[in-house]
């Protein structure tokens, strides 16, 4: 089902980037077109959240700008919470980088963000703050968390909304538990931020009282690593040359991103599941400069395909794009010729540099 969701959010997004050229001259056209594509993004950090919760993906561990995830995920309250609460900022931390996975950790300020919004249902305040501190030993006694001395980065979501009793407060990270009335919320969401806060060797608590508001308080440990370049913005395309070979078994996949790769200045091919893209790899081989393919697919899928063709050539460079797949299947595939692993859906600017760093080695 995940792979299936995010196989439309790569159609939504890949259309509404390719309208690009045709509304850029109409200052509204642009604006709902932008619409389109961050909502698409939202949709699948939410996607992103459920498996985490269900662990069928597993996290990636990049050093990542908080602040960075702290604006985009504001932007994205923006366009979903009432919009008579006020978002406000105060990102005064000098220390930033934190290890991590950018998609579970803006589902966690997503998640108690939304919550907050619950609380406010004529309006109020929601606060995003953060600043640096040192945790020593004691403190780390202290924590029910498993945290580590050290230099930390704090962030505190605060709300002017209606609290919670202590019963509720002792409850609030227990998986399906809710104080919503039915069909506003399922109870899975601050569970979530619970786990996904544990994996990154942070600690969240939670300070509230009733009629006065909440604030959920975020340690994270921070890093000196520098930041990854992914979740820089970054939306220059970069053009290219070679002839490529996309595997997937959706129609408006494989129309979309074969646009998109012609406008990059590549020649494209086109297979539909993994026999159909092997039995041309067989025949057309040492013409094709790389393979994109997909990893769930029906007939033969996106590993099997992969194995089967460093048979014909040792020398095939791959890159798989995929709503979903394991750590097992990606190790497996690096082995027969995988250089590269694109996360649908995604965007084309993030396409063409992968595209570029793969065919340049």
């Amino acid at each position: 089902m995940a792979h299936d969701f995010n196989n439309t959010l790569s159609s939504i997004m890949g259309s509404a980037e390719l309208l690009e050229p045709y509304v850029a001259t109409e200052e509204e056209a642009v604006v709902f077109q932008q619409m389109i594509i961050e909502s698409a993004e939202h949709a699948a950090t939410l996607t992103g959240s459920l498996l985490a919760f269900a662990r069928s993906t597993p996290p990636s561990n990049l050093s990542l700008d908080l602040h960075k995830i702290l604006n985009d995920t504001v932007k994205l309250l923006e366009t979903t919470i009432d919009r008579r609460i006020t978002l406000k900022t105060d990102l005064s931390a000098n220390s930033t980088l934190v290890m991590g996975d950018y998609s579970r950790l803006q589902s966690v300020f997503m998640n108690i963000g939304i919550n907050a919004s619950h609380a406010l249902s004529d309006g109020g305040t929601i606060q995003m703050s953060t600043k640096n501190l040192e945790v020593d030993a004691a403190a780390c006694e202290r924590s029910l968390f498993d945290i580590k001395p050290g230099p930390y980065l704090q962030v505190d979501i605060r709300d002017t909304g209606t609290g919670m009793s202590a019963a509720t407060k002792a409850r609030i990270f227990d998986p399906f538990f809710t104080t919503k009335k039915h069909g506003l919320g399922t109870g899975l969401g601050l569970s979530v931020v619970y786990g996904t806060i544990q994996q990154h060797s942070g600690s969240v608590e939670v300070d509230s009282e009733l009629e006065k508001g909440t604030c959920f308080r975020i340690l994270l440990p921070l890093t000196t690593n520098q930041t990854d370049d992914k979740f820089t913005i970054d939306n220059k395309l970069i053009r290219g040359a070679g002839r490529i070979l996309v595997i997937d078994d959706e129609e408006p996949i494989r129309k979309i991103v074969k646009k998109i790769l012609e406008n990059l200045g590549y020649e494209v091919c086109l297979a539909e599941n993994g026999k159909h893209g092997l039995d041309l790899f067989k025949d057309d081989h040492e013409n094709i400069d790389l393979v994109l393919l997909d990893m769930v697919m029906p007939v033969m899928n996106g590993r099997d395909c992969l194995v089967e063709m460093h048979k014909v050539s040792a020398d095939v460079r791959a890159i798989l794009a995929s709503g979903y797949c394991d750590d097992a299947d990606i190790k497996a595939m690096k082995e027969h010729g995988l250089r590269a692993f694109i996360s649908k859906p995604y965007r084309r600017a993030e396409l063409s540099r992968i595209l570029q760093t793969v065919l340049k080695n």
